[in-house]
């Protein structure tokens, strides 16, 4: 492991046999099209990635490869921002309205955040779908019935229930155009009735996003 910008970053051997597929996501039917593209993968690892987004260069596929291939780790997503360098996602979180929002939305791709985390790996509630790696192995279907980003929620807290952890690393950034798609949402009932009494196990304090 070694310091950088004051913080520790810690790096492991990736498994090179491992393959990997880079699985583009459409906004129409999100979530049956990623059902249906893991269920006919032969890779060990699946890398769901927004239209919007580039693919990430060797560099950032190593960084999330490098947590994803644990047995203990379910998701893991990088820093995404938009063209100015703001962050978009760097995982979700439960405010203190009980809302799920965006860790750290808006803020400067190279600033701290709170405690200095966005500048370190750590884990985090949920991932969103624009850009989320999974071992094959550990992949469960989405529920389809949801129509937005509130179904990568639940589909890290049904992860999460199988004793898997979900991974966000800020040493590897995507540029995400699609906004929309990570904003919050206020039709929450399907999940709120689905989780009626959800928590965020990595919420530290009075985090706020």
């Amino acid at each position: 492991c070694t310091v950088e910008n004051g913080a520790l970053r810690l790096r492991y051997d990736v498994t090179p046999s491992l393959k990997v597929q880079c699985i583009r996501v459409p906004q129409k039917n999100r979530y049956q099209c990623m059902n249906r593209a893991a269920e006919e993968s032969d890779a060990d690892v699946l890398l769901f990635l927004d239209e919007c987004l580039v693919e990430p260069n060797e560099a950032a596929l190593r960084e999330m490869l490098m947590y994803a291939q644990r047995d203990d780790v379910g998701a893991v997503t990088p820093m995404l921002t938009d063209a100015r360098g703001r962050i978009t996602h760097a995982g979700f979180t439960i405010d203190d309205a009980g809302r799920i929002v965006s860790r750290n939305h808006g803020l400067a791709q190279h600033a701290g955040g709170w405690h200095g985390m966005n500048r370190t790996s750590h884990n985090v509630m949920a991932v969103s779908a624009a850009c989320a790696m999974i071992r094959k192995d550990h992949f469960i279907p989405f529920d389809p019935s949801y129509d937005d980003g509130l179904g990568a929620v639940d589909w890290c807290l049904k992860l999460s229930q199988r004793g898997l952890r979900h991974v966000y690393t800020p040493h590897a950034r995507l540029v995400c155009t699609n906004e929309a798609y990570l904003r919050q949402w206020c039709r929450m009932d399907k999940l709120k009735a689905s989780w009626p009494e959800w928590t965020d196990p990595c919420r530290c304090g009075k985090y706020r996003s």
